[in-house]
């Protein structure tokens, strides 16, 4: 409860009126559709999609709304399938960057819109899957998420840089003694309703 009123708060802040993008991470232990509080209730996914909707949040029609969900979907293990390696052709971040990464993710307008517009919805890995984690570094996805926002948010559109993100994650795989998760892998996930392209910096770009 403490978890969706924070967000139906925020999602009602003036402020919005004002600003030019939204950005909501939420980083927990999670299943299909869900994401835990600390008390490990459950806290609905898309309810908390759709407290930013046209209709719920007409502060933020028309502009970008981001939404990076770091936690499991699922339980299921990704042990991938053997294939060529292909060599990097000169990627701004190396490709074996998360290598060494061990771990498993411990459980307003005058025309009409549709009601769920300009959003962009984030999820470290496909549904009904797990997400690793790095017990030093953190997850897989925040890891790659950091690196390739660091180095592109600059002069990228936000696709573009997710998918320098998903080609990071995709590459690592799990080293864990735990046979079960032992040499997972891992592919995030993106669900895209933008109606133009996002770059956090259009000034520089232009």
């Amino acid at each position: 409860m403490e978890i969706e009123t924070g967000i139906q708060s925020f999602a009602k802040e003036e402020a919005h009126k004002t600003a030019n993008c939204c950005v909501v991470v939420m980083m927990s232990h999670g299943e299909p559709e869900h994401i835990f509080g600390r008390d490990g209730q459950r806290v609905n996914i898309p309810k908390i999609i759709g407290m930013f909707n046209n209709k719920n949040c007409p502060a933020l029609r028309e502009k970008p709304k981001l939404f990076f969900f770091q936690a499991c979907r699922g339980k299921t293990v990704d042990k991938g399938t053997a294939g060529q390696v292909v060599p990097d052709s000169g990627s701004l971040l190396p490709s074996n960057f998360l290598r060494n990464a061990i771990g498993q993710d411990e459980p307003d307008v005058t025309f009409d819109q549709p009601t769920a517009t300009d959003m962009l919805i984030f999820y470290p890995t496909q549904l009904g899957n797990v997400s690793f984690r790095n017990a030093s570094c953190g997850s897989w996805f925040t890891q790659a998420l950091t690196k390739v926002f660091m180095a592109r948010a600059k002069g990228f559109t936000i696709m573009s840089m997710m998918g320098e993100v998903n080609r990071l994650v995709s590459e690592n795989t799990a080293s864990t003694t735990d046979p079960a998760f032992h040499g997972g892998k891992q592919a995030s996930e993106c669900i895209d309703r933008l109606r133009k392209e996002l770059y956090f910096f259009p000034g520089i770009t232009k």
